[in-house]
C-alpha cells in the first residue's frame, strides 16, 4: 500500500530540552481550578467549585462530588435506537462491529441510532468523509467472498445508506478470485484519504477501478448523480485533494517497482474545463507525495517521501510549472498552520536532530527541542502545534513558547481550553484517562483502563471515551462515568468523531 499518509514511524526516541523555561505556561486565560484530591480541604473544594461554575456558566456554587472509584461502574444501557430524538447535529459517531456498523449519539448521550454497513470500513475511511456543507458522509467498505469494494453515501442522523458505485469493475471482479494478481490495484484502492469532498460539498472526488485494470480518479456529482472519469492509463493514482476554490483536483500517478511505490507525475485536473496540467515530476526516489496544505487558491505545499524519511518541502503553483523548494530535508514529519504559514518539523541530521519552528516566509528555523518527535499536528482552535516523543506530549505556540506534559501520549484540551484530558492505551506510556488543569496540574484519574479514543463535547462540559469496545460519557461537575454501550467491538477501528 502506498505510504502517502503514513507520516508516523517507529523509532527509539531520545529527548533533550534546550532551556525550556516555559514548561508550565498556560495556553489559555480561562479560569484555573484548584488542584483536586480525594482528601481536599474546604478551601480547595470552594476554589474548585468556583472554577467549575465559571467554566460551565452555572450560578450555584457547589464543590464537585468525586466518585469513590476511578473505574466506570457498568450501567445496563438502553439499546433501543431513538432516531426521532436526535434532532439536529452535531452528533458523536463511533464505529462498531469491527468496522461493520456505526452508532450515532447526540451530545447529551440520551438518544442514538445505529446502522449496519455493507461490509467493513476501510482503514482511515471516517476522517474527511463528511463535506463542509450537508449532513452526509462518503463511506468505503470492503466485503469478502466475493471480494467487493463499495462507495456509499450515509445520510445523518437517519443513517440511511445510498450506494454510489462498486469500486471494482467487471474485469477486475473476474480477477478478484486471485487477489495477488491485482495486489497493486487493491493497495491503491484501499489507501487512506481516497475520497475528497469539494469545498461546497456538491462533488466528491474518489479513487476507483471501475474501468480497466488500474485505479483512476472519478468525480461524483450529488445533484446529477453522474460519475465522471478523469484519468486513464496503466498507472495507479493517489488520494486526491481539492483546491480551496473548488476548481481543481490534484493527484499523483504511481506504480510498484521492486515492491515499492514510485511516484511518476503530479497532476491537476480542472473540473469544469477538463484540462489536465502536469505540475511537477517528483525525484526518482519518491515513494509518495504528501499534499500538506493550500497556501492560497493557487499554491499547494507538498513534500516527497523516500525509503527512510521525508524530503524536498516545496511550494507548487497551479498556474505554471513552478516548484519552489522551502526545505531540502531530510525530515521525519512536518505540519503547517495554513493561516500564518508557520512550519513545525522534525529534522534528522545527527547532532542537529530535533523539533524546529520555521517562521512565515521561510525565515531562519528555530530549534525548540532535541531528539526525535512524532505525531505532529496543528490545532486550529487552540492556535498551537502538538508533538510527542518517548517522554510525553509537547505544545508549541506560534511564538515558540512551549508547554509539556510528561509521561502522557495523548492529550486534548476542552473546547474552551478550561481543562485537559490525557490518556493512553495498552502500549502507551501510561494507560488510563486523567483530568488536568490547563496549567498541567493533576486533578484525578477517571479510569485506569486502557483507552482507545476520547472526544470532548462541544461545550466542554463532558466527554466520550472508548475503552476496549465500551463507550462511556463523563460529565462535570460530578465526573462520574456512565457506560453507554458495551457492544461496540471496535477492534482495529476505534474511530470516534463529531459529525454535523
Amino acid at each position: 500500500m502506498t505510504k502517502k499518509h503514513l507520516l508516523l514511524r517507529p523509532a527509539a526516541f531520545w529527548f533533550c530540552l534546550l532551556g525550556l523555561t516555559a514548561l508550565s505556561c498556560t495556553l489559555s486565560g480561562a479560569p484555573t481550578p484548584a488542584s483536586w484530591s480525594l482528601t481536599s480541604t474546604v478551601v480547595a473544594q470552594s476554589q474548585t467549585a468556583e472554577a467549575i461554575n465559571l467554566s460551565i456558566q452555572q450560578t450555584a456554587a457547589a464543590a464537585p462530588t468525586l466518585p469513590p472509584t476511578s473505574t466506570p461502574t457498568p450501567v445496563p444501557p438502553t439499546l433501543t435506537p431513538t432516531p426521532s430524538r436526535l434532532d439536529s447535529g452535531p452528533w458523536a459517531l463511533v464505529s462498531a462491529g469491527f468496522g461493520s456498523a456505526l452508532w450515532l449519539f447526540n451530545p447529551q448521550a440520551d438518544a442514538f441510532n445505529t446502522a449496519a454497513l455493507p461490509g467493513r470500513l476501510l482503514p482511515g475511511s471516517l476522517p474527511g468523509s463528511q463535506p463542509a456543507v450537508g449532513s452526509i458522509m462518503a463511506l468505503r467498505t470492503k466485503s469478502d467472498a466475493p471480494l467487493t469494494y463499495t462507495l456509499s453515501l450515509l445520510s445523518l442522523p437517519g443513517l440511511t445508506l445510498s450506494p454510489v458505485a462498486d469500486l471494482l469493475g467487471p474485469r477486475l471482479q473476474k480477477l478478484a478470485t486471485q487477489p495477488e494478481t491485482i495486489s497493486d490495484t487493491l493497495a491503491a484502492l484501499e489507501q487512506p484519504g481516497a475520497v475528497s469532498w469539494s469545498p461546497n460539498g456538491q462533488k466528491l472526488a474518489f479513487i476507483g477501478a471501475q474501468d480497466g485494470l488500474s485505479t483512476d480518479l472519478y468525480i461524483y456529482d450529488r445533484r446529477t448523480k453522474e460519475i465522471l472519469r478523469l484519468t486513464t492509463g496503466p498507472y495507479e493514482v493517489s488520494a486526491p485533494i481539492w483546491s480551496p476554490d473548488g476548481q481543481w483536483v490534484v493527484t499523483s500517478e504511481m506504480e510498484q517497482t521492486n515492491g515499492r511505490w514510485q511516484i511518476r507525475e503530479v497532476w491537476a485536473f480542472s473540473i469544469y474545463s477538463k484540462e489536465a496540467r502536469r505540475l511537477y515530476t517528483p525525484p526518482e526516489n519518491s515513494q509518495a507525495e504528501h499534499f500538506l496544505a493550500w497556501l492560497n487558491n493557487n499554491t499547494l505545499l507538498t513534500c516527497s517521501e523516500g525509503a527512510e524519511n521525508l524530503f524536498s518541502l516545496r511550494e507548487v503553483r497551479l498556474d505554471r510549472p513552478d516548484a519552489r523548494e522551502r526545505l531540502a530535508g531530510p525530515f521525519e514529519e512536518v505540519v503547517i498552520d495554513p493561516q500564518s504559514q508557520t512550519l513545525l518539523y522534525v529534522q534528522l541530521s545527527g547532532s542537529l536532530s530535533g523539533l524546529y519552528l520555521m517562521p512565515p516566509g521561510g525565515g531562519e528555523p528555530r530549534l525548540l527541542a532535541g531528539g526525535w518527535w512524532r505525531s505532529l499536528r496543528w490545532d486550529a482552535e487552540g492556535q498551537v502545534f502538538r508533538a510527542r516523543n518517548s517522554t510525553g506530549t509537547i505544545w508549541v505556540e506560534l511564538d515558540g513558547d512551549i508547554f509539556m506534559m510528561e509521561m502522557e501520549d495523548h492529550c486534548e484540551f476542552s473546547p474552551p481550553h478550561n481543562w485537559l484530558i490525557c490518556w493512553g492505551g495498552k502500549k502507551d506510556l501510561q494507560p488510563g484517562l486523567r483530568l488536568y488543569q490547563v496549567s498541567g496540574t493533576f486533578i484525578q484519574h477517571i479510569t485506569k483502563q486502557p483507552i482507545d479514543a476520547v472526544l470532548w463535547n462541544k461545550d466542554g462540559l463532558s466527554w466520550f471515551f472508548l475503552s476496549e469496545g465500551t463507550l462511556n460519557i463523563t460529565r462535570f461537575p460530578a465526573l462520574n462515568s456512565q457506560v453507554l454501550s458495551t457492544e461496540l467491538q471496535t477492534g482495529d477501528y476505534p474511530a470516534l468523531i463529531w459529525v454535523q
